[in-house]
């Protein structure tokens, strides 16, 4: 009986300690990016971002360093305005790894069928190999589009600010820029 009550606490203290330190139990603002969809993305101060700018065909990469109501504070380029930004891009993992994956097994294959002629009796035809190796490097040069999973922001899709804190005061001007007072 003791030891049910100790488990009872035990679990009770844990669920408390796990509430406490999830995302959103602190004061904090995501950057969301919305497609009027389940799902949002939430990015975070102190994330890594990839996108372009409207009227720009440069794709910059940059890391969150502050949020306002409708300014986010970027680490080189500054401050830049949200309806500023036209697309952002994120990385999508199952391709990096596709790739590494199949430019080992097709180099593999291809240096198999580079060596075949100095094997006196080899167990594999050069034609094949060379053939499936070729498959597989390939198959890494279409999958290439795919790396990038694009986020455009128009009339289907916005992005905002989201303010999560505990004080509702609205801070001033200088609480809330990260940036030096010679970069403002």
């Amino acid at each position: 009986m003791k030891h049910l009550f100790f488990l009872i606490r035990f679990s009770i203290l844990l669920c408390f300690l796990f509430a406490m330190t999830s995302k959103l139990s602190y004061a904090q603002r995501y950057l969301v990016l919305d497609k009027y969809k389940p799902k949002r993305i939430y990015l975070e101060v102190g994330d890594r971002i990839e996108f372009k700018l409207q009227n720009d065909r440069q794709k910059y990469q940059d890391q969150i360093i502050g949020m306002q109501d409708s300014v986010v504070f970027l680490a080189n380029l500054g401050k830049v305005e949200l309806h500023e930004f036209d697309r952002f891009y994120f990385p999508r993992g199952w391709v990096q790894w596709y790739s590494n994956s199949a430019t080992l097994v097709g180099g593999g294959f291809m240096l198999a069928a580079a060596v075949h002629p100095l094997f006196d009796r080899p167990f594999y035809i050069q034609r094949e190999s060379f053939q499936i190796g070729l498959f597989f490097l390939s198959s890494v040069v279409l999958v290439y589009p795919l790396r990038y999973r694009k986020f455009k922001v128009n009339d289907k899709a916005r992005i905002r600010v989201l303010d999560i804190s505990f004080n509702k005061e609205k801070p001033t001007e200088e609480d809330n820029n990260p940036l030096p007072k010679r970069n403002r």
